[in-house]
């Protein structure tokens, strides 16, 4: 019976330890989701934004606890596999410029969720840009309606290397209106290189819908003011689809230095509105040092 009792107390002792030690665990594991979201299917994390919830405490992991600001959405560093999804309905103000890259197996998604309308950003009066990238790659972004801007409705740029996957689809961009018009990447789509150090490779326009500028260009792939680089500093693997361009100072559709390009079941009208030329000469869909 002594030794009996002997051997007990230990035991329940150890059973004890164990419940705390899975206890510690699963609040460990909650925590964790907490702090890193839920993952999708790419492994990546699922973030959310509802700019049109009063609320100031989501911590952006759930539907149900959304981000409320785009100051939360811009001061994350996103990485491969990261869905970020804006609420439908919703009006944002501001810029959304996220941080981070994707990956050759794992871009970063930029999207909407839920019922209505497409998720609005309307730039700042003083913001040069409503949606900004630069010196990142690996992107997929769709299902916006953006708007405002002084120089770029969507500007997207870099100074050093080759800039991977940058795929637009299904948006709305409007209404870029500046000041004095300056070069020809201003405008509604910008997808740029910003040093003959610099070039795209894999981008992809489709189903872009842009108008009411009075800056440049409609949209445009490639340009800037960088002389004659050789053709491996150009960019290469770029095609725009389905989308349509209207009432701009210059310039609907361009590709501009580029290698394997495409302009497919595209249409462009009141473009060249530019009373009195001051920046170039304006086409409708063109292309400019280009090949294949």
């Amino acid at each position: 019976m002594t030794s009996t009792k002997m051997h007990r107390v230990p035991l329940l002792a150890l059973l004890g330890f164990a419940a705390a030690l899975l206890s510690a665990v699963a609040f460990g594991l909650t925590g964790l989701a907490q702090v890193h979201g839920v993952h999708n299917a790419h492994g990546g994390r699922q973030l959310y934004l509802d700019c049109g919830n009063s609320a100031s405490s989501g911590t952006g992991v759930s539907q149900k606890s959304p981000w409320n600001h785009l100051e939360q959405l811009n001061s994350f560093n996103f990485a491969p596999g990261d869905t970020v999804s804006l609420k439908r309905g919703t009006v944002c103000h501001g810029t959304i410029a996220p941080q981070g890259s994707g990956s050759e197996s794992a871009p970063i998604r930029l999207t909407a969720y839920g019922e209505g309308p497409r998720p609005r950003i309307i730039a700042d009066t003083s913001a040069q840009e409503s949606l900004k990238l630069f010196n990142q790659e690996y992107w997929d972004i769709d299902s916006l309606d953006l708007s405002g801007g002084t120089t770029n409705g969507v500007f997207i740029s870099g100074d050093k290397g080759i800039l991977h996957h940058i795929h637009l689809f299904n948006l709305a961009v409007h209404d870029v209106i500046g000041g004095e018009l300056k070069h020809k990447e201003s405008g509604l789509v910008a997808i740029t290189p910003g040093s003959v150090n610099q070039h795209f490779d894999d981008v992809i326009v489709d189903g872009v819908t842009a108008w009411n500028t009075n800056q440049w260009v409609g949209i445009v792939v490639g340009g800037g003011n960088l002389g004659y680089p050789p053709e491996n500093d150009w960019n290469t693997n770029v095609e725009i689809r389905n989308s349509a361009i209207h009432d701009v100072q210059g310039d609907g559709i361009v590709l501009f230095r580029v290698i394997h390009g495409r302009i497919d079941s595209s249409v462009a009208w009141n473009t060249g509105m530019q009373v009195t030329e001051t920046t170039g000469t304006p086409n409708a869909i063109w292309t400019w040092m280009c090949d294949d």
